[in-house]
């Protein structure tokens, strides 16, 4: 009980820190547009248009927090549901930083520049260290529900293994006696 405790704070401070991340990069993209703004009433001439929807960027830390809250709940249900909920939202976590990282080598491919180009943090666009933080404490969250669950299988089989064979045992030596 007290491994789901830790586990259950480790996943509230890290939704925490990811709404924390998303609200600050809403207010940096509420600057950005206030100076964008500035700048084409001083410049009549000057249109801004971006295409193709938020930067990668917004809708990764929007798609990571969607996916702790859904971790979090996990942890707060009982049953298989619980289970359930926590590693479909640990995963999605996992699978959001894979793409937003996939999606800096494909610029890169694409523009046909070097890897080390732009505004990055482990190959991560426009990201920056609580990103990093957030990213491998999930990587260690994975790693420790893995462990667990591989090493709960040796201990079921093992403790199986062992409660049959002391069950033929009695029975053997009451059949003895």
């Amino acid at each position: 009980m007290r491994q789901h405790q830790i586990i259950k704070a480790i996943v509230l401070a890290l939704l925490f820190i990811a709404t924390l991340n998303l609200g600050a990069q809403f207010y940096r993209e509420y600057r950005q547009e206030l100076e964008l703004q500035r700048l084409q009433e001083e410049h009549p001439g000057i249109t801004v248009c971006r295409l193709g929807g938020p930067p990668i960027d917004v809708s990764s830390r929007l798609y990571i927090e969607l996916a702790l809250v859904a971790a979090f709940i996990g942890i707060g249900l009982k049953r298989f549901q619980s289970k359930l909920f926590y590693f479909v939202g640990l995963i999605g976590v996992a699978v959001t930083y894979f793409f937003w990282w996939k999606y800096h080598f494909r610029i890169a491919e694409n523009a046909g520049i070097r890897i080390g180009w732009g505004n990055h943090i482990a190959y991560l666009n426009e990201a920056n260290y609580w990103d990093i933080c957030i990213a491998v404490s999930i990587a260690l969250l994975l790693l420790w529900e893995f462990s667990c669950a591989i090493l709960s299988l040796f201990r079921t089989n093992s403790s199986t293994t062992l409660n049959s064979n002391r069950s033929d045992a009695t029975s053997s030596s009451e059949k003895q006696g």
